[in-house]
């Protein structure tokens, strides 16, 4: 950005003008900046949280159910066992 000499503008006051011009101008930019800043911050933490929930949720229902399917076969294998133990006798 070009640089005003305060020679060009004339007087301390135009100066002083100027300045109070730039400054009130760059303030709302700054806000909105940080503003917009905080929420999409705000929003990607919600989405890595969300993200991370159905994660550990999805992992809780495959662990549960590789026990399940781990019990399921040796229950068949007990009732097959002792089926025939009983119907050796």
């Amino acid at each position: 950005m070009a640089t005003v000499p305060a020679r060009a503008l004339g007087s301390r006051v135009a100066t002083r003008t100027f300045a109070l011009f730039a400054l009130s101008a760059a303030l709302p930019l700054l806000g909105g900046g940080w503003l917009a800043y905080s929420a999409v911050g705000r929003e990607l933490e919600e989405r890595a949280h969300a993200r991370v929930a159905d994660w550990a949720k999805n992992y809780g229902l495959d662990v549960f159910d590789r026990l399940i399917r781990a019990r399921s076969p040796r229950r068949a294998a007990t009732r097959r066992c002792s089926s025939i133990r009983w119907a050796a006798r």
